[in-house]
């Protein structure tokens, strides 16, 4: 687990016997997803709990007001979380876990971005669902993501990463990928802490493409967006994100939100490959917008990587 400080040796585990890939989540970032690994090599940064492969709910407030399944900010690379697991089993070799997201921003801190936190409790009453299991429709290579979100207010916007993932630094090469026709598009850096969104999947992998993820939404998705943030330093510091993005109006109290994704990995062919199997199993609807610039402030990005 690429962490930045100790790490609880309460964790839970997937394994897919057939490909080799490792799953895992810790206590320390209340079940999220802190280690993806297959043959040795690490795909997740949790060097914070803004990292990890996780769900990020954002409002009109932005980080203001940001439940945040792994944890808040002011958890930083510790060994516990603010985040509440009610429960969490691996039954069946099926990662499931039940969460009460902590706020980013503990009350009364204030950033640049948005100001200072709307929350007045560091703990909301956000309830997050996940499952996720390997190979959905008899896709190597994959896993589903599957997860509904408990709104527990009215709200007039919301914006949820379903699900988000931090890379370690060298998954620092980009493409984009069309779920039709697996036509791969290699994207350059959109530069030093700066994104881009697509319409399309975005994928991030090493020199080479020697280890790719991707991730598809089979519940459509407002845009996908990536971020390189493979300059920093120390080592365990650099990271790349992706993100599915999804954006709803207003909702009332009570609602739940469900998300699914699919999320391929494996070298660039084998993501090649994965991804229109998995599309076309679920019946994908294109986006209509190409390559685009996105606000870095729109994001869950811990304050040290939207300083950058």
């Amino acid at each position: 687990v690429v962490t930045c400080g100790p790490d609880q040796p309460t964790r839970w585990s997937i394994r897919d016997s057939v490909t080799g890939y490792t799953i895992g989540a810790g206590a320390r970032v209340a079940g999220a997803i802190d280690t993806i690994i297959h043959n040795g090599k690490e795909y997740i940064n949790a060097c914070d709990h803004g990292r990890e492969l996780q769900l990020a709910v954002t409002t009109t407030h932005g980080e203001c007001y940001n439940p945040t399944e792994a944890g808040s900010e002011d958890d930083s690379g510790g060994s516990a979380t603010t985040s509440e697991l009610l429960g969490v089993s691996t039954t069946g070799n099926v990662l499931r876990t039940t969460i009460r997201p902590a706020f980013w921003m503990i009350p009364g801190q204030c950033e640049a971005g948005c100001g200072c936190a709307v929350n007045t409790a560091r703990v909301s009453n956000y309830t997050m669902d996940k499952a996720v299991s390997f190979n959905p429709k008899g896709t190597l290579n994959s896993f589903e993501y599957l997860a509904d979100v408990h709104v527990p207010e009215e709200v007039s916007h919301l914006q949820l990463e379903s699900p988000t993932g931090y890379m370690t630094g060298d998954f620092n090469q980009f493409w984009t990928i069309d779920p039709s026709t697996g036509a791969v598009v290699d994207v350059p850096s959109p530069g030093e802490g700066k994104g881009w969104g697509s319409s399309h999947p975005v994928c991030l992998g090493t020199t080479g493409g020697e280890h790719v993820m991707c991730a598809i939404s089979a519940l459509g998705a407002d845009q996908y967006v990536l971020f390189d943030f493979s300059h920093l330093s120390p080592e365990q510091e650099a990271t790349t994100k992706w993100s599915i993005v999804r954006i709803w109006g207003s909702l009332s109290s009570g609602t739940v939100l469900s998300a699914l994704s699919y999320v391929c990995l494996g070298t660039l062919s084998d993501v090649r490959a994965c991804i229109p199997q998995v599309a076309k199993a679920f019946g994908y609807v294109p986006l209509e917008r190409t390559l685009y610039r996105v606000n870095v402030t729109d994001y869950n990005l811990p304050t040290r990587l939207r300083k950058v």
